[in-house]
């Protein structure tokens, strides 16, 4: 009972905000078009295979020191790989294993979870976390696992298909 009133809780906390379109459109006057999540790298050529050839990302833009890819779901975000100690902050970030702790965690929706879980394990590059299963908490399945700089990727999809939907669209 407990488990189905989280799941309950877990499901109602995804429901669309009321003014949520309204709130994007004043974004959008604002002059807001897209997003740049960035990632500090210690060992970029190892964050360009995990990301690109692993994952399958598509490079967007290579500026030596800084690798961007395009992140899924049409909203025109993008991952920005950053190769450490390049920044244009005075007191540049580190990455989470430099950190010594987790300090962000990606999350990537996709329908086949257990897939691209088996593919990065054949491609040898990440550390399981978590391998793939059921959280009838937060009504998902998902896997945890983590690129060459220690960051959690969580590979995620929602039970519920019209919440997956609506996150994918």
């Amino acid at each position: 009972a407990d488990d189905d009133a989280a799941a309950g809780a877990a499901a109602a906390a995804f429901e669309p905000l009321a003014g949520t379109t309204a709130a994007a459109g004043a974004l959008a006057r604002a002059g807001l078009r897209g997003s740049i999540t960035f990632l500090y790298s210690g060992d970029l050529e190892a964050s360009r295979a995990f990301y690109g050839e692993d994952l399958g990302l598509k490079l967007r833009s290579d500026k030596g020191a800084v690798l961007f890819y395009s992140l899924p779901g049409g909203g025109g975000g993008s991952l920005g790989i950053v190769q450490q100690g390049v920044s244009a902050a005075a007191n540049p970030p580190c990455s989470a294993a430099t950190a010594g702790r987790d300090t962000v965690m990606l999350c990537l929706l996709t329908e086949d979870v257990d897939g691209i879980f088996a593919r990065l394990l054949e491609c040898g590059r990440c550390t399981v976390e978590q391998p793939p299963k059921e959280n009838v908490r937060f009504g998902i399945f998902n896997c945890l696992v983590r690129d060459p700089d220690g960051y959690l990727v969580e590979l995620q999809r929602f039970i519920d298909a019209k919440e997956q939907d609506a996150f994918c669209a």
